[in-house]
């Protein structure tokens, strides 16, 4: 998926992804703002799979009803309410 993404985000759409997370931060809380649209998290998703990072995140329970669910899920979505 790593390169998929880096040639999506990096080839397709030039951006530029520089800069890494120091190995010795084991844990950590990402806030990504502001959030404007849905292709925030599509291009956040691709970057953290680029720098090869497990990423999880809090989405409202409303949306992990069938098939949005499962897949929510695969990227590392947790529930909330």
């Amino acid at each position: 998926m790593q390169k998929i993404a880096h040639f999506i985000l990096c080839r397709l759409l030039s951006w530029k992804i520089s800069g890494k997370i120091p190995d010795s931060v084991k844990q950590a809380v990402i806030i990504v703002a502001p959030h404007t649209s849905l292709w925030d998290f599509v291009y956040g998703r691709f970057a953290f799979w680029i720098l090869d990072i497990d990423v999880r995140f809090m989405i409202s329970e409303k949306y992990f009803k069938w098939p949005l669910g499962q897949l929510l899920t695969i990227l590392g979505g947790q529930p909330v309410k």
